[in-house]
């Protein structure tokens, strides 16, 4: 930039009228009205402080958000997973079907299943079909049984893949909190079950339904449990009793609401038996704070309510309800056995014992659980609601319908794991909108039940076969044998889920093979276009009831080339779906449970996962106790989840390529971990080889530190290790699993060994760091052997003038690196690079390349280091400007100085106006402090007498201020000026090494 004289010439000017300014000031005269400033503005004060406790009940919520399932379940899974809650003792409510000021007459709240399939007492009556009539009832004591002969069901996405769960959930009302007696709680008494290992756990939840927002006091309760948790403001959960039992056996839970001196309480109770034990007993209690000090009286009349005339104030009907579901978190299940039998009662103190409730529906209304692949029925007279296999019509029962009684079909399809949809009222075709669907896999017949309620249209599919189907009504209790073969047409494609339990129904779905190691099964990409909707459903909180591919059990060589399973979502589906924010289209999963032998190789895989799953190592591919597979040249598009690998071992992930992948969604905080959390692969187990991959996601791999599977129950920790690469070796060299030849580098290196990392050589994860750990999260051991698609050289930084173990760093490329040796490395590929250094703050660099240059060999380079001395000194005045070779130096309050020189000799000038100016020069020693005390002394006294322009003594001090101060303008001006002269230095653009070759196809 050239100079421009007109500036300097003009801070001359400026200083000149600065004085003249003073003179003028001075001449004039003070103003003798003087002005006052304006006054400050008031400030508002803070709003007081809520009162602790729960809202009352009839007050109004003016400007409260409906409760939504996503807006506010989603909050409460982030609060509750920050908080380390296990999953399993979470039972939420049904936030989808929840509308603040709902009123009139109550209904069901799930339109179809999933639903919590079971029974419930709605407080609705209806014999004659026509008319619904509204009742209500207070009861002390909810009662649920169910006696199970058989129950199994296959979820992958759920805690544990048979895990399910059922709960007993009342409404406990009229219970006084802090003087306010309209409070309203929801009371969960549960199980978690298993029927593969017989683990039964017993525990319970308390919500708030006294408002809208759900609010639970830190101090609503007086005392609780010795086993209970409050998670204020969100809820209260407690761990009972673990057994281990398996069928047949029954359990009974009781919901007990009492009052213990004038508190009102509950007490959860159960009883668990089969022919060989029974066990009873009180788990848990809750009791509440009735009164700030002492009860001075008795609460009023609580208990637990059915009321079909209006909705409690979160916008739920009050029921009671006995429900078979997905185990906890929202999740939902699907039953491909079941033969059940449920009972809801209340007890009647003018009876002085337990009655059946007056009606009931399958389907309970509040709980977010869920399940499907049930039919539910009563008999005639009797107030027992009876549980099989069937679809899951949404039905009333006793005193809710006038059609008791159910046909039973032993039902034969062949292959018999094709999927088959039950339509009600409907002579033919399938309805997408209302079909549901009987899981028969796993038996070549399966007893499937019917209730009597209309004609049912049964559709049967599977990809690469002509759909099928027939009709029939149920009329009366009937039982008859039906079977339907399918005719196998390949140019139908994939337009089905691929499902197999066992080696046995592996062929229905395979184009070739015989399930060898030398002529695996084949199942192809087959897929013409997106799946039919009718495989599209999920449950409230988004989790999706069909994957893509579901193998169970099998142990046969399997080479699957996956279809993409693409789905477009239909317009009928629910209404929160859309106002979530979610894409409208995706990819079904691929899972593997309890499978061995499974090549799945040369696919496109990709889809997403709603938030509200997030506490479940999910992904778009799930192998689960899998052991001896191989997961090898796949492309995953991954939009927040590629692979999540638990309780299995030896499983080979090689030659896969994870790019991150944006979804369509409106709010992509709704997608799990979509953008920064893209996850690769969740590594939950030890015993597996993951090496030559492409990882292009911001977290390529983690291994979790507790058990995922415990969390669901109570964390315990985990210490995963697996082989992430081989050693260093050519490229061509090769290793044979499950017959496939695993050759060559993903990159086209001249070698192979670990992955590609996009993020190795970043500032957290730099280069030469082995192993690669991403940034920690491969929590044991790691990738000794990063793929890199250019030469990396050893840059070699000495450090002169700095004492051993002192600490000192440069920073190269982005990348910091430090230590306390004299020589540090970093590692680098060619180019030019600024350098950083960084020394502690009582040292200098004295002599330091600006870049630093790599060129096809390693680099050296040196930093000189000087270390400094201390100036310290006081000053009096304390006003004074302090001065060290040139450069102003800040003074304390005190007067007190000090600064850090390097070694040498410095002039020291203190000045102040009216005193003289202090000049010294000052040495300075390297570690040493040099003090140094100056007290200014005051100039000349002049005389205090007005001189002809009327100016005194202290016009005169403040026209040298004024000066002074147009003096330091000038000069520092000057020195702008003078600055100003130098030739700006070009920038030095930093080195960006070449992008790295894309994978190979």
């Amino acid at each position: 930039m050239r100079r421009r004289p007109g500036a300097t010439w003009g801070a001359i000017a400026v200083g000149l009228l600065l004085v003249v300014a003073a003179f003028a000031v001075l001449a004039v005269g003070p103003s003798s009205a003087g002005r006052t400033p304006p006054p400050q503005e008031a400030g508002s004060a803070p709003d007081a402080a809520p009162l602790v406790g729960p809202s009352a009940a009839a007050a109004p919520h003016a400007g409260v958000s409906p409760s939504y399932a996503t807006p506010q379940a989603a909050s409460i899974l982030r609060a509750l997973a920050a908080r380390g809650v296990p999953a399993t003792d979470v039972h939420l409510p049904n936030f989808a079907a929840a509308a603040e000021h709902r009123t009139g007459q109550v209904a069901p709240t799930y339109p179809s299943a999933p639903a919590p399939m079971g029974v419930a007492d709605l407080g609705l009556y209806n014999v004659s079909g026509t008319s619904t009539v509204p009742y209500a009832l207070l009861t002390p004591s909810a009662k649920g049984t169910i006696e199970f002969t058989n129950a199994l069901s296959a979820y992958v996405d759920g805690d544990g893949p048979d895990m399910f769960g059922v709960q007993l959930n009342s409404v406990d009302v009229n219970v006084t909190v802090f003087g306010n007696d309209s409070n309203q709680f929801w009371t969960q008494n549960f199980v978690s079950y298993t029927p593969s290992s017989g683990e039964l756990a017993f525990g319970d939840n308390v919500w708030n339904f006294s408002n809208p927002s759900g609010y639970l006091s830190p101090n609503v309760f007086y005392a609780y449990g010795p086993n209970g948790s409050l998670y204020a403001p969100i809820f209260y959960y407690a761990i009972g009793p673990t057994f281990t039992i398996h069928y047949p056996f029954s359990i009974t839970f009781y919901n007990n609401a009492t009052v213990l001196d004038d508190r009102p309480a509950v007490f959860f109770n159960y009883t668990l038996s089969n022919a060989t034990m029974s066990v009873s007993g009180s788990y848990d209690y809750v009791i509440f704070n009735s009164s700030v000090g002492t009860p001075t009286g008795p609460t009023p009349a609580l208990g637990f309510e059915v009321d079909g005339y209006g909705y409690d104030p979160i916008g739920l009907p009050n029921d009671i309800e006995l429900d078979v579901v997905g185990n906890d978190d929202g999740d939902t299940t699907t039953f491909y056995a079941m033969q059940a039998a449920l009972e809801i009662e209340f007890w009647n103190d003018s009876a002085a014992g337990y009655q059946p409730l007056p009606s009931a529906v399958d389907a309970g209304a509040e709980t977010g659980e869920t399940s499907d692949g049930v039919a539910v029925w009563y008999e005639s007279g009797l107030s027992v609601a009876q549980m099989g296999l069937g679809p899951s019509f949404l039905r009333g029962l006793w005193n809710a319908s006038s059609d008791p009684g159910v046909g039973e079909i032993a039902y034969s399809p062949v292959p018999n794991n094709s999927f088959t949809f039950v339509t009600l009222n409907l002579s033919g075709g399938i309805n997408e909108t209302t079909a549901q669907w009987v899981p028969t896999f796993g038996a070549a017949t399966s007893n499937i039940y019917v209730p009597n309620e209309g004609t049912y249209a049964f559709d049967v599919l599977l990809s690469d076969y002509d759909p099928s189907g027939f009709s029939l009504t149920a009329h009366g209790s009937f039982s008859l044998s039906q079977s339907v073969d399918l005719t196998a047409n390949p140019d139908e494609g994939v337009y089905t889920p691929l499902l197999a339990f066992g080696n046995a129904e592996l062929p229905a779905i395979s184009s070739s093979g015989t399930g060898t190691p030398t002529d695996p099964y084949l199942l192809e990409n087959n897929q013409l276009g997106p799946l039919p909707p009718v495989f599209a459903a999920w449950n409230d909180f988004q989790f999706p009831v069909f994957p893509g591919l579901l193998l169970i059990g099998t142990t046969a060589n399997v080479t699957v080339i996956p279809p993409s399973f693409s789905i477009q979502y239909p317009s009928w589906q629910p209404e929160t779906f859309y106002s979530t924010g979610l894409p409208y289209s995706n990819n079904l999963q691929l899972e593997l449970w309890n499978v061995s032998g499974v090549t799945l190789t040369d696919g496109t895989i990709s889809g997403w996962l709603s938030f509200e799953l997030s506490a479940y190592p999910l992904a778009d591919l799930i192998l689960w106790n899998s052991t001896y597979n191989l997961v090898a040249s796949n492309t995953f598009l991954d939009q927040g989840d590629a692979i999540a690998l638990y309780g299995g071992n030896n499983n080979t992930i090689w030659g896969n390529s994870f790019v991150a992948t944006a979804t369509s969604a409106s709010n992509a905080s709704e997608v799990l971990n979509q953008g920064p959390g893209t996850e690769g692969i969740n590594e939950s187990e030890s015993g597996d080889l993951l090496y030559n991959n492409y990882f292009d996601v911001p977290v390529p791999a983690l291994t979790p530190t507790l058990d995922p599977l415990s969390c669901q129950i109570e964390c315990e920790p985990a210490a995963y290790l697996d082989t992430w690469n081989l050693a260093r070796q050519p490229a061509s060299d090769s290793l044979t699993v499950l017959g496939t030849n695993l050759s060559g580098s993903i990159l086209g290196t001249s070698y192979e060994g670990g992955n590609y990392w996009s993020v190795y050589g970043d500032a957290q994860n730099p280069y030469g760091v082995l192993p690669f750990n991403d940034s920690g999260l491969i929590a044991n051991g790691g990738d000794y052997v990063p793929l890199v698609p250019y030469s990396l050289y050893a840059v070699t930084a000495t450090v002169n003038g700095l004492p051993n173990g002192v600490g000192w760093g440069f920073e190269l490329d982005g990348i910091f690196t430090n230590g306390t040796t004299p020589s540090l490395v970093a590692y680098l590929p060619n180019g030019s690079y600024p350098l950083t250094v960084v020394v502690p703050t009582d040292f200098e660099v004295t002599g330091a390349p600006a870049d630093v240059n790599v060129s096809g060999t390693a680099a050296q380079f040196a930093i000189d280091v000087a270390e400094l001395g201390d100036l310290a000194g006081s000053v009096t005045p304390t006003v004074a400007l302090v001065e060290v070779n040139g450069a102003v130096v800040p003074v304390g309050a005190a007067g007190d100085f000090s600064v850090l020189l390097l070694p040498g000799s410095y002039p020291v000038v203190v000045s102040a106006p009216g005193y003289q100016t202090y000049y010294t020069n000052t040495s300075i020693t390297a570690g040493s402090v040099t003090t140094l005390p100056i007290a200014l002394s005051a100039s000349s006294p002049s005389s205090s007498a007005p001189s002809n322009n009327g100016i005194g003594t202290t016009g005169w001090v403040l026209i040298g201020a004024l000066a002074a101060i147009a003096l330091v303008f000038l000069g520092t001006t000057l020195v702008f000026a003078r600055r100003a002269r130098r030739p700006p230095v070009p920038p030095v653009a930093a080195f960006q090494p070449p992008p790295p070759p894309p994978p190979a196809a």
